[in-house]
């Protein structure tokens, strides 16, 4: 082709309009010949391929992979189609773009070139050793694909080694749904192993097993923090280390302990725990005089495999009224009140408290109305089961229980069942009983606060005998200052208004005094229908309430007892006038009088009452009554 165009160099030399047609060839085969360049390039320029992890590769290893894949475009983010890994496990962990600018001046020319670096991370465990070949992975953005090449994994066992071992300690008899197992894991490191390692890797299957236990943590765990990885991540526990002697050579030995408490019942299967360990085979020092391992080595230790079984509590006829789930050894149960000496349905609040070495935080109380518990013939108490909360190693319970039988003399002492999964029986408590002194509530009805007086009607002139308070009024005589049909009309006569009265009667005088008389028979008449228009219920409610007062003021000079039982009384009158008063102060304060009032007698009850005690009884009293109208 250049020959070609020497020719036709030549020729266009003599000819001007050939040399023309020349330069439109070589313009042409240019242009071709650098789009050319350009595909040729955006073809090959996407490039993916494996990186691998230095050797050795272990079964049952993290062996960490990357897909690096460059020369693709910054966006969109490329999708990875990985193979299939058959027994093994191939975890996919996330992408990181690299994206780099480059800005180089040549003879005057800037020129940019930007480079885009995707890395695609995978976790590889491999489930038994051999040669295993993982891949290829196809990267894809849009239409354009790429494969890598396959890996080629050589995976070796972890060789094992007599210096350490590993044991998860579980209970060989069946346990019980609901009972506290405690597990140990237990693992030691002997000789040079003890004092060359660098890393280890703890797996105890039996911990993920989180749908058929909850695991808690152990009191008295130790402080020495153990890692253990699990499927949720690596689980951080507080366990003792500790070196002992076996056969004239030092062994670091550390225990880890947590309690299982059964969530479900059958027969299950536990794998083996897995112990890995590296041990250093090089170091250096590093600026502080440690010493940091070149090399490593990996060894393994592997417990056996367990068989975990759950039994269900029996239930049969003897099992005990007041079982509510409770299983372990030792239970108490302590019931304590807030008051003891109370009238009839006033609200008492009781507080029970369970003890014992057994599930807590699933125990509950059985219903208040149960057998064994509170007769619902004496007690009203709420429905349902009762919410506790975990207190300082017990349980606490808080209901609120009426009593509704004057003849009621305590709380009776309240049966909780529990099964002792040690002796596979049911074992039953009592809680103390706790005397009460009950009263009859002094009931006010509505004839005592609501109803009107009736008026003597048998001195109203012209009231017939049997005749109501209405009709008395409608015939009673109307005395001077009643203004009812009285001629009020206004006087328009100027000349009869304006006329001055002259001589004897008519003097200035009398004129003054009959305006004065006027004007003092008006407010008479005003005051009158004020105190006639109040409403005689609210006047012997406040009469009432004065009397209750009094009543309050009056107990100072009373003997202790007597005082108290004064000072109550009167209290509750007041607050049946006015119900809303019924405050949690007035409540205990009435509780404070009756038990005083109901205390055995002794010389100090003939003394006055205790002084601060009757002056919180005024103080409450006085509120009461001012907020009556």
């Amino acid at each position: 082709m250049s020959a070609a165009l020497l020719f036709e160099w030549r020729r266009a030399r003599e000819h001007p309009r050939r040399a023309s047609r020349l330069r439109e060839k070589r313009f042409a085969l240019a242009s071709m010949a650098a789009f050319l360049c350009c595909w040729v390039g955006v073809a090959t320029a996407q490039t993916v391929q494996v990186q691998l992890p230095p050797l050795p590769h272990y079964v049952g290893d993290a062996i960490d992979l990357r897909i690096v894949a460059e020369g693709f475009s910054e966006d969109p983010t490329p999708t990875v189609e990985a193979p299939d890994a058959g027994n093994a496990e191939l975890e996919y962990l996330g992408v990181s773009p690299n994206i780099s600018t480059t800005i180089s001046i040549n003879g005057g020319r800037i020129r940019r070139s930007k480079e885009v670096q995707f890395v695609f991370s995978y976790r590889f465990r491999a489930a038994q050793p051999g040669s295993t070949v993982l891949g290829p992975f196809t990267v894809a953005q849009g239409a354009i694909r790429r494969v890598t090449r396959p890996a080629h994994l050589d995976v070796r066992p972890i060789p094992t080694n007599d210096r350490l071992g590993v044991q998860l300690i579980l209970p060989d008899a069946p346990v019980f749904l609901g009972e506290r197992v405690p597990v140990t894991v237990r693992f030691s490191l002997r000789g040079s192993l003890r004092t060359n390692l660098h890393r280890y890797t703890l797996r105890v299957p039996f911990f993920d097993l989180t749908d058929s236990f909850r695991f808690l943590e152990a009191p008295d765990s130790g402080d020495t923090e153990v890692t253990i990885e699990t499927a949720a991540g690596g689980l951080k526990l507080k366990g003792n280390a500790q070196v002992v002697d076996r056969d004239g050579e030092e062994v670091l030995v550390v225990s880890v302990m947590r309690i299982a408490v059964p969530l479900r019942d059958g027969a299950l299967e536990v794998p083996p725990a897995v112990l890995d360990v590296e041990e250093g085979t090089n170091f250096r020092r590093d600026l502080f005089g440690g010493r940091q391992p070149t090399q490593v080595r990996k060894w393994r230790a592997t417990d056996r495999k367990q068989h975990f079984a759950v039994d269900r509590i029996p239930s049969t006829a003897h099992t005990p009224p007041g079982f509510a789930g409770a299983v372990g050894t030792g239970f108490s149960l302590r019931v304590t009140a807030d008051r003891t000496v109370v009238q009839l349905g006033e609200p008492i609040a009781l507080t029970f408290e369970l003890r014992g070495d057994g599930n807590l935080e699933t125990a509950s109380l059985p219903r208040l109305d149960a057998p064994g518990m509170l007769p619902a013939s004496q007690f009203r108490v709420p429905e349902g089961e009762l919410a506790g909360r975990l207190e300082a190693g017990a349980k606490k319970f808080s209901a609120m229980v009426r009593v509704v039988d004057s003849k009621v003399s305590e709380i009776p002492a309240l049966a909780y069942a529990w099964f002792d999964p040690q002796t596979r029986k049911f074992q039953t408590t009592e809680s103390r009983p706790i005397a009460l002194s009950v009263r009859d509530a002094q009931v006010i009805g509505a004839a005592q606060v609501q109803r009107e007086p009736a008026l003597d009607t048998s001195d109203v002139p012209g009231a017939e005998p049997g005749a109501t308070t209405s009709d008395a009024v409608a015939v009673a005589p109307r005395g001077p200052t009643v203004l009812t049909g009285a001629d009020l009309a206004i006087e328009r006569d100027v000349a009869l208004l304006t006329r001055v009265g002259s001589g004897g009667r008519g003097t200035p005088g009398l004129v003054w005094g009959l305006y004065a008389m006027s004007m003092a028979l008006l407010l008479l008449a005003f005051l009158d229908r004020r105190r006639r228009d109040v409403d005689p219920l609210l006047v012997d409610r406040r009469r009432r309430v004065s009397e209750h007062l009094r009543g309050v003021h009056a107990a100072e000079s009373l003997p202790a007892r007597d005082a108290a039982s004064a000072i109550a009384a009167s209290l509750r009158a007041l607050i049946a006038e006015r119900p809303e008063a019924n405050t949690p102060e007035a409540d205990a304060l009435l509780g404070e009088c009756d038990s005083r009032s109901y205390a055995p007698g002794s010389d100090r009850d003939r003394a006055p009452i205790d002084t601060a005690l009757h002056r919180r009884a005024v103080e409450l009293a006085e509120r009461i009554a001012e907020g009556v109208g």
